[in-house]
């Protein structure tokens, strides 16, 4: 399914359980657990830390986007990352614990195979 690309946002004001696309946040974060992460970029103009998680030899890529970000700590790469997103009082809590990364954010929009496919990684060209 690659150049296929789907996009799931969660915002806090939407009750987690009754969200049709938070089933998709597990699934999404899942295939890419353990590869490498990096706070690809940060805009005052819209408000967003866009994360980027990659994979040398694999095509594509999963982008996190948090929108509204509040609070953001944590290294700017990493290896083996395994994400998690999770309801706050603010809004969203994506957490990093492999590498003490946390980010405290009003929404989350996550996006996979967001061009360019591999900006970071030596990817494998699609056919």
């Amino acid at each position: 399914m690659l150049g296929r690309k789907s996009i799931h946002t969660y915002m806090k004001d939407h009750p987690l359980s009754s969200d049709p696309i938070l089933r998709h946040f597990p699934t999404l974060l899942a295939r890419w657990r353990g590869c490498r992460a990096r706070m690809w970029e940060l805009t005052t103009s819209h408000s967003t830390l866009r994360l980027r998680l990659e994979e040398n030899g694999r095509v594509g890529n999963l982008q996190i986007a948090c929108l509204g970000p509040i609070s953001i700590s944590g290294p700017v790469e990493w290896n083996d990352c395994e994400i998690e997103v999770a309801r706050c009082a603010d809004g969203f809590v994506i957490a990093g614990s492999t590498a003490g990364v946390r980010i405290v954010t009003e929404a989350v929009e996550i996006a996979e195979n967001a061009k360019p496919l591999n900006a970071f990684t030596a990817g494998t060209k699609a056919d």
